[in-house]
């Protein structure tokens, strides 16, 4: 188990705690890998469930800059966000937990715990390193 480099509690007795709990949530956040199935989770939960493939493609790529460029353990396949989105499509639809029609990706109203299941295992990540992300502007903006 790996929680990123050390900190000395020492250098820190002046701290203040909430800043110490801060910075031990970015260093475990930066450590703490970033796959597929919980990235688009997290993408289909902020677009209310329901999103074309292109819209998810383009709000996961967005995440994806974001988390890499805060310094997130991205452990995702080669080819982009069109390949991320496609390897977690590939579970999530074959588990009937999204269904699609015509160009639409839908959460299943049953699978909806499920789906925020997933995507809470990487709220935490991106609230400690990216709180701000473009991803999340774009989705609520859409």
């Amino acid at each position: 188990v790996s929680f990123g480099p050390p900190l000395s509690l020492r250098a820190t007795e002046n701290r203040d705690p909430e800043a110490l709990a801060s910075e031990l949530m970015t260093r475990i956040a930066r450590v703490m890998p970033v796959v597929p199935v919980p990235l688009v989770a997290l993408s289909l939960k902020e677009a209310g469930g329901r999103a074309t493939r292109t819209d998810l493609v383009d709000a996961v790529g967005l995440r994806m800059e974001a988390l890499g460029a805060a310094g997130a353990a991205l452990f995702l396949p080669e080819g982009g966000a069109g390949a991320v989105v496609e390897a977690a499509l590939s579970s999530l639809l074959l588990r009937r937990i999204v269904v699609e029609t015509d160009d639409t990706l839908t959460v299943a109203p049953e699978k909806t715990p499920l789906v925020s299941f997933y995507a809470a295992s990487l709220e935490e990540t991106v609230a400690a390193l990216a709180p701000t992300s473009a991803a999340s502007r774009k989705l609520e903006t859409t």
